[in-house]
């Protein structure tokens, strides 16, 4: 399988065969290169969640609930941002890739759910979320 997950204008990630590379830009003639690279069978498990971020290009101080992904490898941690640069077919179809390959998908806040339903945006679904677990 070959996939690329992300904006990719900006740091993003991929599946390429056995592997997830992690790009970084380059300016030099827009060409991307690989930082890093580790075996998908390297993964212990992948997270799923939600943490406030504050938004770059706004007002300081708003923040907005960005979701993660993060792989837990046998040497290494990697986390990318779910929602912004990234489309819902792209991460869906890593997220059903994942699952074919048996890999466990921590996913405590159920944010796969909202990945699915295209009547919501994310924002609103984790937004949904923290309101609930207020009352």
């Amino acid at each position: 399988m070959k996939l690329i997950v992300g904006n990719k204008s900006d740091s993003h990630w991929g599946i390429d065969g056995d592997y997830i590379k992690i790009y970084k830009p380059v300016y030099l003639g827009n060409k991307e290169k690989v930082s890093e690279e580790f075996s998908i069978y390297s993964i212990q498990y992948i997270e799923m969640y939600w943490k406030k971020t504050q938004m770059t290009g706004t007002v300081t101080g708003q923040l907005a609930h960005i979701a993660f992904f993060k792989f837990v490898s046998d040497t290494k941690n990697y986390e990318f941002p779910c929602n912004t640069g990234v489309s819902r077919k792209e991460l869906l179809e890593a997220i059903e890739y994942f699952q074919r390959m048996n890999i466990e998908i921590r996913d405590e806040y159920h944010l796969i759910a909202g990945f699915k339903d295209p009547n919501i945006g994310m924002w609103e679904y984790i937004d949904k979320i923290t309101k609930d677990d207020k009352n």
